[in-house]
């Protein structure tokens, strides 16, 4: 079965940004959202923490998932998932 966590993700954050007039969020993380961290090594089961979510241009974020040293970082394109619909 998918994991429905990273487009869950995305479709809060843009729904987000439609509703208010900010250029960054924070907000918990959904479990399964990332895979890995920069480094390559998987993101543990039952992690718990924060993911900064940045809107560089309507319709395209960054999402950093936060945790002591370990980063991850995925970048969103809604015009890119449209396109796969």
């Amino acid at each position: 079965m998918m994991n429905a966590a990273p487009e869950q993700a995305k479709d809060y954050d843009r729904l987000h940004f439609e509703r208010h007039e900010s250029d960054r969020r924070c907000r918990p993380y959904l479990p399964g959202e990332f895979e890995t961290w920069l480094d390559g090594d998987p993101v543990p089961e039952g992690f718990v923490g924060w993911v900064e979510v940045t809107q560089t241009e309507p319709g395209e974020r960054l999402r950093r998932l936060l945790s002591g040293e370990a980063i991850a970082t995925v970048k969103d394109n809604d015009a890119e998932d449209a396109e796969l619909l």
